[in-house]
């Protein structure tokens, strides 16, 4: 029994043992997972600070929101709205965006003025159009992106978009007259297709005139959809040649076709749009070439047709598809449509928007439920936004908002419970206090065409086009959807998830089995469309829907031109908008008013502020404000010289010389008083650094002869300064300060205290003096004198203050101060994140130490490999690390420090920064080298007057003078060590000569 109880023990005790190592296994495997996933949490969460919107936590940490927006698109921000927060913070990865679902905070994001979709325009429009770092410079570097929304906004006047509506409802009207003829049917198996490819012809028409490039190839209409299509596999910009294979090579043909046509000038036809020509017209004056101009107007085809088109698919189809509607639509369109004598119909778009307030409300709810575009807008500084109830959250600076307008479209609280249905009279304004609240609700929810600071100036054209078709169809055809066995249906299509990169959904699958029917009316059978004519006032009086984007500003409107907030305020342009929205309602009306004159107030203030700053001599006021405020010393008194300092170093004498240009004599007296007074002011320009001699000789060349009775020669001239060496009082207080044969100097110049004639002193100065010296020693009165031989009287002149000495000097300081201050703040950024970054990778080594460490360990006293394994294993890697650390020292050539490597490391991500946030450190080092030299310059005229110079006051704060006066010691650093590399470097040298020399020597002995 004994024999047999043994062996039992013994595999009892090693089934514990084995369990106790497997356990510690799992433990030490779950610590080391469990570690790293707090690593990665702890390192990966952005920063939050207590007054942001509240974080919205994703249900897969870190990537969640990201796969979210990946899997869902547009539609990602409705399943988050289920969570119930008017605002919350998303965290992504290690960044975080702001998400948006309430109408007023909505409309405190849009009227702010720090939120800017701009900075996307440039990111997406590169990636979209594909252009060259050449032309990303030109528009970084240059006004051309200013210029260009310029030149959008002027572009789309009443007059141009009469003209562009003319040429596409012209091509409409011609493309229904050969529908069907008489009582013949037309089918289209496929709407979608049928709508997308007609209303693009037309726009495109409107757009090029007759040389536009799709006329004559059907191939470039499947490429303008196909481009649309994929584009957001090709702004993923990874290997787009692949994964957005016939969106890239689409683009291709496109931009090539539209490269000829721009290459052979054809927008210059007097039947292109004027918005072509002046888009190309501000590219060609930026030097870009035709063929470059091609490739970048892509993007207006793009927005042209991609929301406008798929808006008017879901118009039809929610009217054609309920009979009873269409019967309604047709009694109001009916009297608009005027037949002719000879069967022609002319429709009055005009005139729609008051005579069919149906069809327009119709037309505004299939935008309603088709636009599910997301709105984006950069913070640019720290800001605040306030909700209806006085609840403020802060947005920091560098961060994304985003706002979903499919959320806004369908809120029960402005749309009522039916909000995700068809209601066609849900736009018809009704009348009454009882509706008022409720109108206010729905247009403060709508956002398709934008707001105040981004409103769409293509949506006049948008509406002609699509209310124009729709107009005609419902008056002289029977249009009927139909199913895929071709029969009549009233059933809608499903759309398809709306792309972050548009902002209409369209049917699924384009639209497959879903067509159309078309026939002619009875009783216009024979009718011709002729014309569509807006004979009541301008087109962006008729084309402007009433209530349009008013409140709200729209992240992304149905067509998708865009334009800069500081653009609109042009006063011709304002002034149209004015008259295009004169059928908005009262209330509203008001408040986008008084946004405006609160936009032009500020722009007249910045203006006058510039022109303060620039010209001192153009001021604000009557004439007495700007005689005190201008820099003229002499406060206008026309008998006084006067010296000015200029934008450059010279200064500029202004002296009224007694004498006119006919006078032959020293002592000719003038013949009258208006002789005298014609007499212009005579002005010099004299460096500091030239003696009053040069100075003499320029005004001996403008002052007539002298004649001593023997011969006729040059006056003289003489230089006086006001002196103190007249006896006065001891004043204790004085002779404490200062020593008795040392001069003192006020630097007041013109506005020290005036002395009376009695107690003034004068010395004559040597005319070898230097003017700056003659000018420093004069700042001590208020004035010089100028004595000319041969005339009794004496040309007083002022003397320029130490400020005016450097007024101009502390003007540039000041402008300069403010851009260093703003790129100070990117800089400090830059260098935070990327000394963050090189720590955090830092800590990640350690922690991959800590891991390897915990590894050996467990391996060594754990397993059964034991130390006889893991020693020439470590060794083995620790020599590896040595060597490979080794090789990569030699290979950057730096010394072997853990220094040289944090620097290596934040250098790389300093510059990946500097270039995305757009900072240039060329820039900033010659923008700090002159602002130091101006410094230096000014403390230089502040030690001559003998005055001190508030040098915070001119800088604009204590912080942009701690970050010149770091910068300054740092290039001092940089040029010590690069001089001591150069000495070490030239002693290298020289010791290899020797060395080689000595060698030589050595040999031949």
């Amino acid at each position: 029994m004994a024999g047999n109880d043994a062996p039992t023990a013994g595999n009892f005790l090693a089934s514990v043992v084995e369990g106790v190592q497997r356990s510690t296994l799992s433990y030490v495997t779950v610590a080391v997972v469990l570690a790293f996933a707090i690593f990665i949490h702890r390192f990966s969460s952005p920063e939050m600070d207590t007054h942001e919107p509240p974080p919205m936590k994703p249900k897969i940490p870190i990537v969640g929101h990201l796969v979210g927006m990946i899997r869902h698109q547009s539609r990602y921000f409705k399943t988050l709205e289920n969570r119930n927060m008017a605002v919350a913070t998303l965290p992504i990865l290690n960044g975080k965006l702001y998400g948006i679902w309430e109408p007023t905070l909505i409309q405190s994001v849009y009227r702010n003025r720090l939120l800017s979709f701009e900075p996307f325009a440039v990111e997406f429009a590169q990636r979209e159009i594909g252009f060259s770092n050449a032309m990303l410079k030109v528009i970084q570097e240059t006004t051309l992106l200013p210029e260009f929304f310029d030149c959008i906004h002027k572009s789309m006047t009443a007059d141009n978009l009469r003209q562009m509506n003319a040429n596409a409802l012209t091509y409409v009207s011609d493309a229904l007259d050969g529908v069907c003829n008489g009582s013949e049917t037309f089918e289209a198996t496929n709407f979608f297709v049928w709508v997308r490819d007609l209303m693009t012809m037309a726009t495109t028409e409107a757009l090029y005139g007759p040389g536009n490039p799709l006329r004559n190839s059907a191939s470039l209409m499947e490429d303008t959809w196909a481009f649309e299509a994929d584009l957001p596999l090709l702004m993923l910009g990874v290997a787009p040649s692949i994964t957005a294979r016939k969106c890239y090579y689409a683009r291709q043909r496109l931009q090539a076709a539209l490269g000829e046509y721009y290459g052979n000038n054809r927008e210059h036809h007097e039947d292109a749009s004027q918005i072509v020509r002046s888009r190309a017209a501000v590219l060609r004056r930026h030097g870009i070439s035709g063929k470059e101009v091609g490739m970048f107007e892509i993007a207006l085809l793009h927005v042209a047709t991609a929301n406008t088109i798929p808006t008017l698919f879901w118009f039809m189809m929610q009217v054609f598809s309920r009979p009873e509607l269409v019967h309604q639509l047709r009694k109001e369109v009916l009297p608009v449509a005027q037949r002719g004598s000879n069967d022609d119909v002319t429709i009055d778009i005009g005139t729609i928007n008051e005579r069919c307030p149906l069809l327009v409300s119709c037309y505004r709810e299939a935008i309603r439920l088709s636009n599910q575009g997301l709105g984006n807008r950069k913070v640019l500084e720290d800001t605040t936004i306030t909700d209806g109830k006085g609840q403020s959250y802060l947005l920091k600076k560098g961060c994304n908002v985003q706002v979903s307008a499919q959320v806004l479209h369908r809120l029960e609280n402005s749309w009522g419970p039916d909000s995700a249905s068809f209601k066609a009279d849900r736009f018809v304004v009704r009348s009454g206090k009882e509706h008022a609240e409720s109108e206010k609700m729905k247009r403060a929810a709508f956002i398709p065409f934008g707001g105040v600071k981004h409103l769409c100036p293509g949506r006049n054209f948008a509406f002609a086009e699509n209310l124009g078709l729709v107009a005609s169809l419902l008056a002289g055809f029977e249009v009927s959807p139909l199913d895929q066995s071709m029969k009549e249906t009233e059933r809608i299509p499903n759309s398809a998830a709306c792309p972050m990169t548009g902002a209409v959904v369209k049917p699924v699958n384009n639209g497959e089995g879903y067509g159309i029917r078309i026939r002619r009316r009875k009783g216009w059978e024979s009718v011709k469309w002729r014309s569509f004519s807006p004979k009541y006032g301008p087109l962006s009086q008729a084309f402007r829907p009433a209530g349009f984007g008013i409140g709200t500003h729209a992240p992304a409107p149905a067509r998708a031109f865009r334009l800069s907030a500081k653009l609109r305020g042009d006063i011709d342009d304002a002034k149209a908008k004015k008259a295009s929205q004169h059928d908005m309602h009262k209330e509203e009306d008001k408040e986008e008013d008084k946004e405006e004159d609160k936009e032009k107030l500020e722009r007249d203030e910045l203006i006058a502020l510039r022109k303060q700053d620039e010209r001192p001599w153009h001021r604000a006021g009557n004439e007495l404000d700007q005689r005190e405020s201008s820099k003229d010393p002499t406060n206008g008194d026309k008998t006084r010289g006067r010296l000015l300092t200029t934008p450059t170093r010279l200064l500029k004498l202004i002296l009224p010389l007694p004498f006119h240009a006919e006078q032959s004599r020293i002592t000719q007296k003038p013949k009258n008083e208006d002789e005298r007074e014609d007499i212009a002011p005579l002005a010099l320009l004299v460096h500091p650094q030239q003696p009053l001699s040069y100075l003499e000789r320029l005004l001996q060349a403008e002052i007539p002869p002298i004649d001593d009775g023997r011969r006729e020669r040059i006056p003289k001239i003489y230089f006086r300064a006001e002196a103190d060496h007249k006896e006065t009082k001891p004043d204790k207080r004085a002779s404490q300060k200062q020593e008795g044969n040392v001069a003192s100097y006020s630097g007041l110049g013109h506005e020290g205290p005036k002395k009376d004639g009695d107690d003034t002193n004068w010395v004559r100065w040597s005319s070898s003096t230097e003017v700056g010296d003659f000018i420093r020693d004069a700042a001590r009165g208020r004035e010089f004198s100028i004595g000319i031989e041969g005339y009794d009287q004496e040309l007083r002149v002022a003397v320029p203050s130490f400020n005016d000495r450097t007024y101009y000097m502390r003007i540039r300081l000041r402008r300069m101060s403010r851009r260093v201050e703003e790129l100070a703040k990117i800089k400090q950024e830059c260098d935070y994140l990327a000394h963050r970054g090189a720590h955090r990778l830092a800590q990640g080594g350690f922690a991959l130490l800590a891991g390897w460490w915990g590894v050996v360990y467990y391996v060594t006293f754990h397993t059964d490999f034991g130390w006889d394994l893991v020693e020439p294993v470590t060794y083995l890697a620790g020599l590896s690390t040595i060597m490979g650390g080794y090789l990569w020292f030699l290979y950057i050539s730096k010394d072997l420090s853990y220094k040289a490597a944090l620097n290596i490391t934040v250098s790389k991500r300093q510059q990946a920064l500097y270039q995305e946030r757009g900072f240039d450190p060329a820039t900033w080092e010659a923008l700090v080298q002159e602002a130091n030299s101006l410094r230096r310059e000014i403390r230089f005229v502040a030690t001559e007057y003998d005055v001190d110079w508030d040098e915070t006051r001119d800088l604009g704060g204590e912080e942009v003078q701690e970050v010149l006066d770091k910068e300054k010691k740092g290039s001092r650093r940089r040029q010590d060590d690069d001089e001591d590399d150069a000495e070490e470097a030239e002693r290298v040298e020289h010791k290899r000569k020797d060395d080689k020399k000595g060698s030589k020597e050595s040999g031949e002995k």
